[in-house]
Order: C-alpha cells, then sequence, then structure tokens
C-alpha cells in the first residue's frame, strides 16, 4: 500500500461550495476511486488550502484507471472553476508531498518507548562531561551519566 498526499488550492469566497459539491461526490466516481484502488481517501480544507491524503495498491496503476475513467475528467471540468489546478506534466496530477514520518515504522515498542527512542532527550542534554547540566531537574533521581545511560533505549 502507498501512502500519497498532496496539496491543492480553491479560490478565495468558494469554500461553501467546495464542501457541498464534496458531500455529493458522484457515486460512479467514488466506484472508479476504488476500482482504482484507491482507500483512506481524505481531503482537509483550511482557508483556500487543501490537503489532500490517500492509500492505493500502486500510484502508476491508480493514474492509469482514473485516467481513463469516464467521470472523471467531467468532474475535474465541474470543479475548475473553484480549483486551482497545479499539476505535475508527467502524471496530470498535483506535486506528491514526501513523507518524513510514519508512526508505523517506529511501532516495535519495549517497556513503553517506541525501537529506537532515546528517551529524556538525553541525545542533546550531555554536558561536557556527558552529564545533563540539569540532571537533577531534567533526569530526577539520576545521578550520573552511567545511570542515565543505563536507562535510555539506544538504537541498535
Amino acid at each position: 500500500m502507498q501512502r500519497i498526499a498532496f496539496t491543492m488550492r480553491i479560490k478565495p469566497g468558494t469554500q461553501e461550495e467546495y464542501r457541498r459539491r464534496h458531500r455529493q461526490v458522484w457515486p460512479e466516481l467514488l466506484a472508479d476511486l476504488k476500482r482504482a484502488g484507491c482507500k483512506n481517501y481524505s481531503i482537509y480544507l483550511r482557508d483556500t488550502e487543501l490537503f489532500a491524503y490517500m492509500e492505493v495498491e500502486d500510484f502508476q496503476r491508480y493514474l492509469e484507471v482514473m485516467a481513463a475513467s469516464p467521470v472523471s475528467e467531467p468532474w475535474e471540468a465541474q470543479m475548475s472553476d473553484i480549483l486551482i489546478r497545479e499539476t505535475e506534466e508527467d502524471t496530470g496530477f498535483p506535486p506528491v508531498l514526501e513523507e518524513v514520518f510514519h508512526l508505523d515504522e517506529h511501532s516495535d515498542v519495549r517497556n513503553g518507548e517506541p525501537a529506537g527512542a532515546v528517551p529524556l532527550h538525553s541525545s542533546w542534554c550531555a554536558g561536557v562531561d556527558g552529564t545533563c547540566p540539569d540532571m537533577e531537574k531534567v533526569h530526577p533521581g539520576e545521578k550520573s551519566k552511567q545511570t542515565q545511560e543505563a536507562t535510555i533505549v539506544r538504537q541498535r
């Protein structure tokens, strides 16, 4: 499953119309989105900015199926009066955002901490001698670097 995120914009003053149209998405378009392998598709609105997220089985296949859809182009045409089009030339799709974090990739939990985690902010608090300058305030009950290291889960 591929996670796809992208942004779009709408023209100022068209927020209510955008919401209205998305309360009435054509059933044929919904069917084609599913046929293209699209799942968990959400669009979020803030002022004139849209953030969209979807999961697809294969993004290239999704693009191909939607390009061949008999209802995709008419839907896009009827949205063109309120949507500001910014698409990639080679795909006809808005630029896809780079994923930089995904919680499920950090889900090996041991002792309440994700695998590879460095709790207690110890990766950035060490002083010149290897101890935290605010040891008692930030790490109550810990007295030395050795004690601190004994409590830290290090990435292997």
